[in-house]
This record gives C-alpha cells, structure tokens and sequence, in this order.
C-alpha cells in the first residue's frame, strides 16, 4: 500500500519541483535581505537542470543580480557531497549602485571578481557573458564591465574589460596549478595591478615565488567613485616579493606548515586641496614559519605631511610578531620599538617634535575583538609644545596599559616636570598621575597634579558618557593650584594661590562651550603686591560661583583685609563684597566697600552693555566722618603735616557713564556730588574749620567741571583771622588747556570789617583777569596788632577798594586805596627802647615821638601797588594833630614804604609801617652816631 502510493506520488513531486523548488529559492534569497526576488526553474533533472532566470536586488537597492540560461551539471553522490560538476550561465549581469557612504567592500567584487568563484564546490564553470555596472543615486550608469569566466581542468580564466570605451578597464587572470597565477589590471595601455607567481613542486615540498607591482594613480582613479574622495589625488608605487613553502604531505593545518618571507616597499603621495599633501614611504619585512611571524619596518620608511618643514613621522624603528593560535590571531609589538615625530600641528598647537616608545612588548589578540593580552608600558616624550605664546613643556609621559580590549583600553599614566609658561601666566614645575578607562559606554581619567616645590595638589576627573556630546571636568573639594607670574597689565604678581572650596563641576560642550554645573566656591590668596611705588595686600579672596556659562559666570565674592599704599597716601584697611551677573545681555555688578576703622561705608553698582559697550558705575558714601575715632587722613596721607582735616561729614554721590561712539573712541561721563558739612582742619600753616556747602561736579574725556554751587566758611585763618566767608564758586578745567575760575558774590569778615567782591573772574587762558574786592570800616586798630608793633596802638575804620588783577604773570594790584572812614581815628606811639633813648638825644627824633604819642588823625590815606614777585609800595598820608603838642597845631606826615610780601593782608598794616618807618630813621640815626 505505502509502496503503490510512494510510486505515484513520485512524479507528482518531479513534475512539481520546478514550482517548488522556485519558491524555496525565493524564499532563501528573501531570508538574504533580498527585496525583489525572482526565480524561474525551467527543468529538473537527474544529472542537470536548467534555470531561466534568477533575478536578487538587496534592500537598500544598492546590488542587484541578474542571471539567464543557467544549467547546472551534477551526480547524486556529488550533491550528496555538496559538490556541483558544472555551471554554465549564458549571462550574468550585476549592477552595483553607490551610496552617500562609500562602500570599500564592494571593491574586489568589481576588479577581482573571479577571485570569489576559486573557493566555490565546482569542478567547472562557463559564464558566457558577465555584465558589471556600477551607478549612482540617481540610476545613471558611469562604469559597465564585461567579459566572461570560464574554470576547468584545475584552471581558471577570467577576461573583464569596460565597454564605454576602448581605454576602459581591462582584468585578466589565469590561475593553474601547476605554474601559478598571473592576474593584471589595465586601463588602455597603461598597468595598475600585474601580480606573477611560479610554483615548483617537489617529492618533499610545493614553493611558490610572486611579485607584484602596482601603479598607485591610476588605481586610485579607478577606486575614487567607491572611496568618496573626489577631490583628492594620489600617486606613486607598490612593489611586493615574497615566497611560500609548504610540505608536500601534512596532516597538519596548512597555516602552521607554511614558511614565508615577504618584502614590500611603498612609495606614495597623496594631495589634498583643503590640506598639506602627504608623503609616505614604507620598506616591510615579514617573515612567517609554523604559525609564527616577525615583521619589521626598516631605514628609509617615514610619513610627511606637507613640506619638508611640516609635520614628519620616522617609521623606521617599528618591529613586532604575530602568530597563529587555537584561539587565533595574535601580534606584538616589540620591546623598544619607536615612533618619532616631528613639526606636529594640531591646529594652532605646535609640537616640535616627540617619541612614542614601546618599554615593554605590547602584545595584541585577533579574535572577535582586537585585545590587549598582557600589561604594557609605553613611553610619550614630548619636550615642549607650543600654541602662539603658550609654551608647555615636560620630561616624559609614561602609560602602563592593562589586559582588555585594544579599542577600549583602561590604565595609568605619569607625567614628570610638567610646566607652562605663557605671557599672562606660568605654572610651577608639577608632577601629574592619574588613571584612564574607556569603555563601549563612557571615557573617564582622573588623576592629579603636584607641584613640586611648594606640594599643592590638584585633584580632577574628566569622563564622557558616550551617548551624550559633552565632556564632564570635575575638581575636588581642597583642591589647591598656585599660578606664577601673573601679568595684570604692566604689572606682574609673582603668584596666586587658588583653592578649591567646595566640589567643581564643568560640563565642556561641543564647539568650545563651558558650563559650570554646580554652585561651587573658590578662594585666591595673593601676596603684597608692588606696583611701581604703590603697595597693595589684602588677606584674600573669595568668589562663590552660580551654574552657568563659565565664559559668562555669575555669582558673589568677598575680599578682605585690602590695604593700598602710595607714597603719599595710605587708605584705611577695607572689606570689598559684592555680587555679579554677566550671564545676560546686561552685565551687572553692586557691591560695598567697608573700612571699620575709618567708619567708611561705601555702596557701588555696575551695569554694562556688551554689545554697545556701554554702561554705569553708580556709587554712593553717606556720613563719612573725620575727628578723633572716625577718618583720620593723618593717617591716610603721608604729608599730614601740610594738611588735614580734623573734623565734620562728608556724603559723597556719583556716577560714572561710557559709551563708544561711531569711530569706537570711548566717551566718558562722570558726575560727582559732594555735601561737606562743618569741615575743619589746616593746609601748612593756614587752618580752617566750618567748611559746608553742597558741590557738584561733572567730568568728560575733554574737562573736569564744578557747577555753580554756594559755599561758606566759618573761618579761615592764613595769618590774618577771616570768619564767616560765603560765595558762590565755579569752576572749569580743560584738560587740554588752561583753568577757568569764577568767583560771585564773596563776602567775609577780617579784622572786624567786611571785604567782599561781587564778582571775580580768572581765565588762565587771559593775559589780564581784572577784579576788584572792597573794604568796609575795618578795625585799624586790629589791623595794627597784626604786626604787633612794640609801643602802637591805633584806633579807627578804614574803607577803600584793591584793584587786582590775575595776569600770566601772577597777582598784581595797581592804585589800590585805602582811607579813613567818616570817624576820627587815634595812633598812639611810644617807640621801643632804642626809639626813646635816641629822642633823649636827638630832637627831631624827639619831636616825631612827641607827635606820634597822641595823635588824632582826621584823614588817613593809603596808596598801594603790588607786583607778582610779592613786592608791596604804600604810599602813606596822615593829617591831623596831637593837643598836647604846639596847642595842638595840624600836623601832616608823608610815609612811603617798601615791603616784600606775599600776603596782602600783611601790607594792610600801615600802623605797623608807620612804627616801622619811625624804628628804621632811629636806626639810621644811632648808625650815624
């Protein structure tokens, strides 16, 4: 029963395998990432079958295989064995379509393509015609090879040519057992690839010798529509020997049969537009027996980037070996190997030159993954690199790499004598350390940095998840970093001690960005600091840090313990805080400024405009109080013997503006408030006191000026007392020119009178700066204690008006006059000692002392000139009378005095110069005698 229905089942399943067989096929090619799949069996049979068509385009539509008429030859014990008799296609089209990416894989398939069908399970193969296309995106057809492969009798014969033109691409290739291979590449008349073996076969061994020469131009012509390098160009040669020996008969592996030894030399220029060309030229050695091999890159083998200047690679110093194992292949690179470089640019960053040297072998497995199978030491000499005027420099850099992956490593690393020395700043000759591991997930090293003589120490960590773009940088808590030689300006401070207060954290962003990413607190510490002829120290300072941009922080800080000394003055120890944002368009700042001691208390606030580059400095200091346990600016100014200010309140407002204008010169505007209230102290030998008035003032980059503003003095002494002074002064300065001063309504009390002028004007700019002051019923008798003439006294008011004048010259006053007032005035003379003992003997002597004793004057009138270099001419009259003298007969005296003085006031004495007048003829008298 099974047996009948077995027989007729048969030819139903022969008959069918055509269907069936197809739609496994098709399902096969469907499993192989084909998209559009067809195949069509024309017959099945015992020993043959035929196929009509077979027709695969993959997924990505990037290959796609078309075959006809194809009849396959075979036995059942050959299939049994998987193996086919014969193939014979009548054509065989393959189109290979390039992608935005290249595709360096599909190379061979084009140029060497009967290479693949050696390894295949045929004992012969006949395709007629073989079609090759290469396209681009679009479809469009730039490459179609044709040709024909044929493979029997253990030899194989392969003609390729391109058919758009009679200079295409030609392969050829024959492959026999018994003589060898020859295989050549050819465009037109010109050789890209020839490889010729021979063979030599003994009882005892198979030798096999071969050459090859390649033409690096054109085949990288050939090869530039699958590399995606257009726009580049390479030239030179390949030249390769080698010979193979194996035994005749080995149960053994081929592989740890065979002897080899190879030599290949490369000489080859690559030249890019965007970038320096590159040079390379490489001799190699390889040798391999019974699974193991050495190889070694000799004299001559070095790498350039550009001129013979540029960046430069010496080759000639790597050696290694390589083997074959049960777990596979494995290779080392040998103890002492190096690689030396020199004039390397890494942007803007120059590295004369530099050494990578293997102290220990670095071995490495080929399995799965490229690993590293023992630990490792490598050697990194970089002596200095430099970027513009940065330099950094060390002695060596030393990695000691663990067992893992090759792609992934993980280790530790030391760096010895690093320093960096740049014109804004240096740092201390350090010693660095640290670990490093790369994983599929994240790269972290950490580490830190010691200074070698004072022992700071920086401790940091850097990582990156890769999954993510930016680089995390993070600095311990404690950490310390002293900077050297930092240039503020044209001043320099020998170092700055950093710290780290609390944990930092950066987060270093692609395209240069670098954000903080916690709240973090630093602290400087700097030393005194001499700036020419100043001194600056403070106790230190710190700076709490908000997240954000570190290129635009924000945040607050403190500074204490400022001090600030100059030759001429001495400022109260002070605290600076504030706080500061310049994370937005409009940077800002406010802050105080406190000095305990002197009872300062100062209030500041900044903003600016980047963009504009504008902005306002706001600041405001109230009840600034001098005297004893206030400000003391004895203690502030060097020269407080000339001046001080012993007491009162001063509030200070102000501000200051900037602005770039249209040609970018920068316009400054600054206003000051003063409100002096009830000052009093001395300049040298004049004293002050009851200074107030309420001043303002405006600055620009042209002049320094003082808006009209009423000022008063309760007294003010020069060697003549002068109370109650009130005006209303003004000012102007030009920093390019001279001062203008205006002077309105000045009125004061002296020596019991009142001098006033309602207006004084002085332009230094003006030959001549007239004004005129005014006298009212001053005291003469107070006016004559000035002197303190021995033996005078005097009694009456004087009136009159002083012409002045400011000239370039100096203070000059012409015609001044000075006369009694509407009341009978009194001059009382008794002389000193030696006036009296010459009137005992001389009566004209005797009769001016009889005069001068009791005179009542009615008229006294007083002409003066005054010159610049302070000499003062009078010209005196009195008349009057004494009733004790001739019944009191009118009298009438004439004085003319000469005095160099520099004060007016002191010439306003005329009592004394009578006294004085009378003291020098008795002097002339006793002379005489």
């Amino acid at each position: 029963m099974f047996a009948t229905l077995l027989i007729l089942l048969l030819p139903v399943i022969w008959f069918s395998a055509p269907l069936w067989g197809a739609k496994l096929v098709e399902n096969i090619l469907v499993q192989q990432q084909c998209r559009d799949a067809v195949v069509d069996i024309g017959g099945v049979g015992w020993h043959q079958s035929h196929i009509n068509r077979l027709y695969c385009k993959d997924q990505n539509a990037s290959f796609e295989l078309d075959i006809t008429d194809a009849d396959i030859s075979y036995t059942l014990a050959g299939l049994m064995e998987k193996r086919v008799e014969d193939v014979s296609l009548e054509s065989a089209a393959l189109n290979l379509r390039t992608t935005s990416e290249s595709n360096a894989e599909a190379i061979p398939v084009l140029t060497t393509p009967a290479l693949l069908l050696e390894s295949l399970p045929l004992s012969s193969f006949h395709i007629r015609h073989i079609q090759l296309q290469q396209q681009n995106q679009q479809g469009e057809v730039i490459q179609e090879i044709r040709g024909y492969a044929r493979y029997s009798d253990q030899g194989l014969s392969v003609a390729l040519n391109e058919a758009s033109h009679l200079k295409g691409v030609q392969l050829t290739l024959e492959m026999n057992r018994e003589n060898g291979v020859s295989a050549a590449l050819s465009q037109g008349d010109i050789s890209i690839i020839d490889v010729q073996t021979t063979m030599r076969k003994t009882a005892n061994d198979l030798t096999v010798d071969g050459e090859t020469d390649v033409a690096i131009a054109p085949l990288f012509a050939l090869l530039k529509p699958w590399l995606n390098m257009s726009e580049q160009q390479m030239e030179g040669v390949l030249h390769g020997s080698w010979q193979l020996s194996l035994p005749a008969q080995s149960s053994q592996p081929l592989l740890q049969q065979l002897d080899a030894t190879a030599v290949f030399t490369l000489d080859a220029a690559l030249h890019r537009p965007d970038s320096d060309d590159a040079h390379g030229k490489l001799n190699l050695n390889v040798s391999f027996q019974q699974g193991m091999g050495a190889w070694d890159i000799v004299d001559g083998s070095q790498l350039r980037f550009g001129d013979q200047e540029a960046m430069h690679a010496d080759l000639a110093h790597l050696s290694g070996s390589f083997a074959l194992t049960a777990s596979g292949w494995s290779a080392a690179i040998a103890e002492n190997s190096a690689l030396r470089l020199k004039n390397i640019r890494i942007n803007d960053i120059h590295i004369p030159s530099a050494q990578l040297r293997f102290i220990e072998p670095l071995g490495i497995r080929l399995s799965n993954e490229i690993s590293i199978v023992q630990e490792a030491a490598v050697e990194l000499m970089v002596p200095t690199a430099e970027s513009q005027d940065v330099k950094l420099a060390s002695r060596k850099i030393s990695l000691a790499l663990k067992q893992g992956s090759l792609l992934t490593p993980s280790g530790s690393f030391t760096a010895a004598a690093i320093t960096l020395v740049s014109p804004a700043l240096s740092l201390p000759e350090s010693n660095l350390s640290g670990t490093f591991e790369l994983s599929d997930k994240q790269v972290s090293v950490a580490g830190n940095m010691r200074s070698k003589q004072h022992g700071e120490q920086l401790n940091w960590q850097l990582s990156r998840q890769l999954s993510e773009s930016a680089w995390h940088f993070n600095i311990a808590e404690k950490s310390t970093l002293q900077v050297k030689n930092v240039h503020l300006g044209d001043q320099a401070v020998s170092y700055v001690n950093i710290k780290a207060m609390r944990p930092i954290a950066f987060a270093i962003m692609p395209k240069g960005a670098v954000n903080l990413v916690n709240k973090t607190s630093i602290a400087l510490v700097l030393p005194r600091l001499q700036l020419q002829e100043n001194s600056f120290a403070s106790r230190g300072l710190n700076i709490n840090l908000h997240q954000g941009s570190i290129f635009s922080p924000s945040g607050s800080f403190v500074a204490s313990g400022i001090k600030f000394t100059t030759p001429t003055m001495k400022l109260p120890e002070s605290n600076v805080s504030g706080s500061f944002d310049l994370s937005k368009k409009q940077l800002s700042a406010l802050g105080k400024v406190d000095a305990p001691e002197a009872g300062v208390h100062l209030v500041w606030k900044l903003k600016h405009i980047q963009a504009k580059q504008q902005g306002l400095l706001e600041f405001t200091a109230e009840q600034l109080t001098f005297g004893a346990g206030a400000m003391d600016l004895s203690r502030i100014i060097d020269s407080h013997d000339n001046y001080a200010i012993e007491g009162g309140v001063l509030d200070l407002k102000g501000s200051v503006q900037w602005q770039k204008n249209r040609q970018q010169k920068n316009n400054m505007d600054a206003r000051f408030d003063l409100k002096l209230s009830g000052l009093k102290g001395f300049y040298k030998t004049n004293k002050f006191s009851g200074l107030s008035g309420n001043l303002h003032f405006n600055v620009d980059e042209k002049r320094l000026l003082m808006v009209p503003a009423v000022v008063s003095l309760d007294r003010l002494d020069a060697g003549v007392p002068v109370h109650h002074i009130s005006m209303s002064a003004a000012f102007a300065y030009p920093f390019a020119g001279l001062a203008n001063i205006q002077i309105n309504q000045l009125k004061a009390e002296a020596l019991g009178g009142l001098v006033s002028s309602e207006k004084i004007s002085i332009d230094l700019a003006r030959a001549s700066n007239p004004f005129l002051v005014q006298i009212k019923h001053m005291d003469a008798g107070q006016v004559a204690e000035i002197r303190r003439q021995e033996g005078l006294q005097v009694q009456g008011l004087l009136d009159g008006e002083l012409p002045f004048d400011w000239t370039s010259d100096g203070l000059k006053m012409t015609a001044g006059v000075l006369h009694s007032a509407n009341v009978d005035g009194l001059i009382r003379y008794l002389g000193t000692e030696s006036v009296r003992n010459l009137a005992a003997s001389d009566q004209a002597t005797k009769m001016v002392m009889d005069i001068m004793h009791n005179f009542h004057y009615k008229l006294l009138n007083i002409g003066a000139n005054y010159t610049p270099d302070g000499e003062l001419k009078m010209n005196i009259k009195l008349k009057g009378k004494n009733p004790e003298y001739e019944n009191g007969r009118a009298v009438e005296l004439n004085f003319n005095i000469e005095e160099n003085v520099l004060k007016l006031m002191q010439g306003l004495n005329m009592a004394g110069g009578i006294g004085g007048a009378v003291e020098k003829k008795v002097q002339k008298e006793l002379r005489k005698q």
